[in-house]
């Protein structure tokens, strides 16, 4: 799970009696400024600088220790990797199987406004927004086109995110309901329409996109990743596998 911390500053205000107006220069840590700040007259011989750098550089760190262990995945962070089995263009991964196609890609801010944009709805990136699971979930825009004479039946739970031995699995419609609960009626309706969290059916001549949402990866990661199965056309079954790499610095 990830969490933001946002420092608010601190305005302080000086009056003419105080001591901060009529105080000694400071010395310390700080001794090497050219403008050292004015201190509260404290007792001759003591130094109280020290414990305030201690104290901050103690703060500065526990800021970057939550930045680095609560922070989502960055736009393009997630890049698809070659295979033989799929094209690769503008960061998007294009397949096909016969009549049927998948077009898949690591959704960001932006695809996630654009998404919501195309389809009238003012949005921005709503999953931003929402707590619980989605706080820093890995999340991937996936379209379905069914080209042939019949349906074609996907069901989420039966794709799988591996990162070596480890194994994660979409969002599902039980989870879905806690997140979007106290969120406006036509939030959670948006929400529900554009997450694929139950088994869909494509009829003929179909193409539908929704957001595949698994839960925030771990930090240290080389490669994911992703089983397709039991995506069934007619009798005939899709099995393919899709993989993504952490972007170089």
């Amino acid at each position: 799970m990830s969490k933001s911390v946002n420092l608010m500053p601190i305005r302080v205000s000086v009056s003419a009696s105080s001591p901060l107006s009529r105080g000694r220069l400071g010395g310390g840590c700080l001794k090497h400024l050219s403008n050292p700040p004015l201190t509260p007259p404290f007792k001759r011989g003591e130094n109280r600088y020290p414990t305030l750098c201690h104290v901050s550089f103690f703060a500065i760190f526990i800021v970057l220790f939550l930045s680095q262990y609560g922070s989502a995945v960055t736009p393009f962070e997630l890049v698809p990797v070659p295979h033989e089995d799929y094209e690769i263009k503008d960061h998007t991964i294009y397949y096909r199987s016969g009549n049927v196609g998948i077009v898949l890609e690591s959704a960001t801010d932006a695809t996630i406004t654009k998404y919501y944009s195309d389809r009238g709805i003012d949005l921005g990136n709503p999953f931003s927004r929402l707590g619980g699971e989605m706080q820093g979930a890995s999340i991937f825009m996936l379209t379905l086109i069914n080209r042939t004479s019949g349906s074609l039946t996907f069901t989420p739970r039966y794709i799988t995110l591996k990162i070596k031995t480890e194994a994660y699995f979409p969002l599902d419609f039980t989870v879905l309901l806690v997140i979007v609960d106290g969120q406006d009626k036509k939030i959670q309706d948006v929400l529900q329409k554009s997450i694929y969290h139950s088994p869909d059916s494509l009829s003929a001549g179909q193409v539908v996109t929704k957001f595949l949402i698994f839960p925030a990866l771990p930090k240290k990661f080389e490669e994911i990743k992703l089983d397709f199965d039991y995506l069934y056309y007619g009798s005939q079954e899709i099995r393919t596998s899709f993989y993504f790499s952490r972007k170089k610095e």
